[in-house]
């Protein structure tokens, strides 16, 4: 027959590893939430009431005075084209960028094999 000291602590065992399960998979959310790259410091987000903001890790920043970066480096549509591997270019403009500098990415980006154009926005907060 068993001790009620041995029994005991038979039960406890299965709460212990869940515990520790559930300690380590907080730890893993919170250092893989600041692992990602961020978008440039001086890029404020176009705002849309419905619609998601996507991760921005493979996104063509478009600036407010026009200019083009990709991954903190400048870039041009034609470069960022080529670079897709599943044609679906993603642009992250700056709320305050001239909307013809924005449609005149999308249509180079296009122009330059892109299958599909995607805005990035911030979405606004209620």
């Amino acid at each position: 027959m068993l001790s009620p000291h041995r029994s005991r602590r038979s039960r406890e065992t299965p709460v212990v590893t869940l515990v520790n399960i559930v300690f380590l998979l907080l730890i893993f959310f919170l250092l893989a939430g600041t692992v990602g790259r961020s978008i440039d410091s001086d890029v404020r987000l176009v705002r849309a009431e419905t619609l998601g903001t996507f991760a921005p890790l493979d996104a063509l920043v478009i600036h407010a005075d026009g200019r083009l970066t990709f991954g903190g480096v400048p870039a041009d549509p034609g470069s960022y084209a080529a670079s897709l591997e599943d044609g679906e270019a993603r642009i992250l403009p700056d709320r305050d960028a001239p909307a013809a500098r924005i449609v005149e990415v999308a249509e180079a980006l296009r122009a330059a094999s892109a299958e599909r154009v995607v805005m990035l926005t911030e979405q606004a907060l209620r």
